[in-house]
């Protein structure tokens, strides 16, 4: 599904809206030779995609189970987590009304501001919360357990205030789909007209903010000055369909492969996985510590696309493993990427009768659907680093169980 939308939609759609996109990518000169051979290898890859889910999902070694044992109380530090790491970003703008204007200022594209402190890094931190609200989502969904949907709407307006203040409109769509998900395969019950008035909502809001978000955050100054959202809506110019606010979204990673060929028969200079040795640099906050961590490949790859020195245009897994080492790293990527896919698979498979592992498996699988396959370490790290922490809160809570 992945490389359907990603590369294989998006592919067709920059075919359709290459005129359009030159805007935004003026070195890109698309030659009809190299589409046809980016095509290709493209299709190639999902089948070294296809092979590395096959061989991750039956290593019979791979027999990891979960205890769920302190679900409930991760979640609920995983919530004051949530309110401490808000907090703690908001105080380095001066307050949620200045950290919302920082937040539409680097939507627009001006980047980190200055004006922000040393704990600005909470930023990626705050997503701690999708935890709590699948997991109060799903006592109170599912379980019926109705004293859970004051926690749940608490930590849904606090979720929702986060993802503001991160000025993205994707981690929201995320895991509206998530909560979807965890209604739809945790019910008892076969696919019923309930679960699809429960999960119809969810979908709605979720296509909205596809089609509209972006619009939205970078207009949140205006919204806070009295502006209606209906307004800014109906003014604008840009609004696209869903289909172009989905699809149209990736393009540039299909542009990203035709670069990377053309980059490469005129220089061929290869980074070799340069990222991925920086990996671990990519976990230490930059501004508390004063370490200043290398430029990801998205820099690297705005320039080859744009002529400017830049992180705006992530490459995505294909052109990073063309950057890295020509076609066989193109393909080698693909198959650990795929392998990623097989490994969460083969952990549901595993743990199915918990069904409130999905909770901890939903992020996981959709932070590496999205995230994993930008082909920037950075973001990857950024991406993951939230659902390391809770990882490691479960697991310390039902160390001290097993000592007890």
């Amino acid at each position: 599904m992945v490389f359907l939308v990603t590369y294989g939609l998006s592919g067709w759609y920059s075919w359709y809206n290459y005129e359009q996109d030159l805007v935004s990518y003026p070195n890109l000169i698309r030659d009809d030779i190299v589409y046809a051979v980016s095509a290709c290898l493209i299709l190639v890859s999902y089948f070294f995609a296809l092979f590395g889910y096959r061989v991750s999902n039956l290593i019979k070694g791979n027999r990891t189970t979960f205890s769920l044992n302190g679900l409930e109380l991760a979640s609920n530090i995983s919530f004051f987590l949530m309110l401490l790491f808000i907090a703690a970003y908001v105080t380095q703008y001066g307050g949620v009304s200045n950290a919302l204007n920082a937040a539409a200022a680097i939507r627009s594209g001006y980047g980190e501001l200055e004006t922000g402190g040393k704990l600005t890094f909470t930023k990626y931190l705050m997503p701690i919360g999708v935890f709590p609200f699948l997991h109060y989502g799903y006592l109170f969904f599912i379980d019926k357990k109705n004293k859970y949907l004051v926690p749940f709407i608490v930590t849904t307006i606090l979720l929702f205030l986060a993802f503001l203040l991160m000025s993205g409109r994707t981690r929201i769509v995320m895991y509206l789909i998530a909560l979807i998900l965890l209604i739809l395969i945790s019910s008892k019950r076969k696919i019923s007209i309930s679960k699809i008035l429960k999960a119809a909502p969810l979908a709605i809001l979720g296509a909205f903010f596809v089609i509209y978000g972006k619009k939205i955050f970078s207009s949140m100054e205006a919204i806070r000055n009295g502006e209606s959202i209906s307004s800014i809506i109906n003014d604008s110019d840009q609004t696209h369909s869903f289909f172009e606010s989905s699809v149209g979204y990736f393009t540039h990673r299909v542009y990203s492969v035709e670069a990377a060929l053309s980059f490469l028969a005129n220089s061929g200079d290869f980074i070799f996985f340069r990222d991925s040795f920086y990996l671990p640099l990519y976990f230490i906050p930059e501004r508390l510590t004063g370490i200043s961590k290398p430029d990801s490949i998205s820099f690297f790859n705005t320039q080859v696309l744009t002529g400017i020195y830049d992180s705006m245009a992530p490459p995505g897994i294909l052109a990073y493993g063309l950057y890295s080492l020509w076609i066989p790293g193109m393909f080698l990527i693909a198959f650990l990427y795929g392998a990623g896919f097989g490994y969460i698979d083969r952990l549901w498979v595993i743990n199915s009768q918990k069904k409130e592992i999905l909770i901890i498996l939903l992020p996981a699988i959709l932070v590496w659907s999205l995230y994993g396959s930008t082909g920037d370490t950075r973001i990857v790290v950024n991406g993951l680093i939230y659902i390391i922490i809770y990882v490691l809160i479960l697991f310390t809570l039902n160390l001290k169980r097993i000592f007890k």
